[in-house]
């Protein structure tokens, strides 16, 4: 079955915000095609699946306005939506800052890295730190006497500040 691409028309198949063109654009321009090229048509489908379920999963209860169909498969295109700098956002379009995300998403994807895998956690933060080239944010929890750990999701610094101005401040859930 070939990729469904969400190109701003509120799609009800759409599975990736990007085309496999895109992210081979994105990873020549890092220097970083060769491994992409060389997967099966299969495999980077999988691949820019994957990254956009990530987007969905990890930020979809952030997201800026609301989705602008109700029949729509994935969060964007949205409706009422500003940036942080107040600039509108059409609701038939999907801003180049997602397709950036997903594009590295991708990329983390195709080096080996679960993006959903858990992080064990016991809640309070002890220390936080960003790893060099990698871009990741390493947090390292306090862990209370007896205590067994919530589970976690792990950040990515880079994928976060391409969609950073998408998101409600403060990463509240706004209730529907």
């Amino acid at each position: 079955m070939s990729l469904v691409v969400e190109t701003g028309s509120g799609s009800d198949r759409a599975e990736s915000y990007v085309t496999l063109a895109e992210i081979d654009a994105h990873l020549d321009g890092l220097g970083i095609a060769a491994s992409w090229r060389s997967a099966l048509t299969t495999e980077q489908e999988v691949i820019a699946r994957k990254a956009t379920r990530y987007l969905e999963r990890a930020y979809g209860h952030r997201w800026r306005g609301y989705r602008a169909t109700l029949e729509q498969a994935l969060d964007w295109p949205r409706a009422s939506v500003t940036d942080a700098d107040g600039r509108a956002i059409s609701s038939d379009e999907i801003p180049a800052s997602l397709k950036r995300a997903c594009m590295e998403a991708a990329r983390r994807i195709l080096a080996g890295t679960d993006l959903l895998a858990d992080v064990e956690s016991t809640g309070t933060v002890k220390r936080e730190r960003v790893k060099g080239g990698s871009a990741e944010v390493e947090t390292e929890y306090a862990t209370p006497a007896g205590g067994t750990g919530a589970t976690q999701a792990q950040r990515y610094t880079e994928i976060e500040l391409e969609i950073r101005r998408l998101l409600r401040p403060g990463g509240r859930v706004r209730k529907a």
